[in-house]
């Protein structure tokens, strides 16, 4: 009988060197995985500031766009006015002319 609890002892450690065994084999991949994916992690929490930072600096060249298109239209608004006016005037002169008989 010693014999064969002797035997069922030595099976028993086996099968929990060899449970042991799997479970750090586990571990071991987990921590693979987990090292892997803190590094991608990073990765793209970097790449997330970078393109935080590029959205922000388009912001801003938008807004100065945006502010330099407003500046151009109250310009080309001016422009076209005068232009209005001056048409107006050239044609009144043009009318004049004609009627003088100078055209």
């Amino acid at each position: 009988m010693g014999d064969f609890l002797d035997n069922e002892l030595k099976n028993i450690k086996v099968g929990l060197s060899e449970v042991e065994d799997a479970k750090k084999e586990a571990d071991t991949l987990m921590i693979n995985k987990v090292t892997k994916y803190e590094a991608q992690i990073k990765d793209l929490k970097n790449e997330i500031d970078r393109l935080q930072e590029s959205y922000n600096n388009l912001k801003v060249i938008d807004e100065g766009h945006q502010k330099l298109n407003g500046e151009l239209q109250v310009k080309v608004n001016k422009l076209e006015k005068e232009n209005k006016i001056l048409e107006v005037k050239l044609e009144k002169q043009l009318k004049e002319y004609r009627n003088k008989g100078v055209l």
